[in-house]
């Protein structure tokens, strides 16, 4: 699969998960790191954007735990 599509599905996944956090000042970091994903990708750094977003996916699911 084409990195750039694929960067583009989890960048979307990982807003919905994002959605799901009460915006408070101390979960404001989360939305700074899904802003430097998007960022990321924007200058075509796939792989580092899609690590970023697995990782942010992996701990906003234990939030919900």
């Amino acid at each position: 699969m084409n990195k750039k599509v694929n960067c583009e599905n989890i960048i979307k996944e990982t807003g919905l998960e994002l959605r799901k956090v009460q915006l408070l000042p101390e979960n404001l970091l989360y939305v700074t790191v899904y802003h430097d994903a998007c960022a990321l990708a924007g200058a075509g750094q796939y792989s580092l954007a899609i690590d970023i977003c697995n990782s942010l996916k992996k701990h906003l699911g234990m939030l919900h735990s």
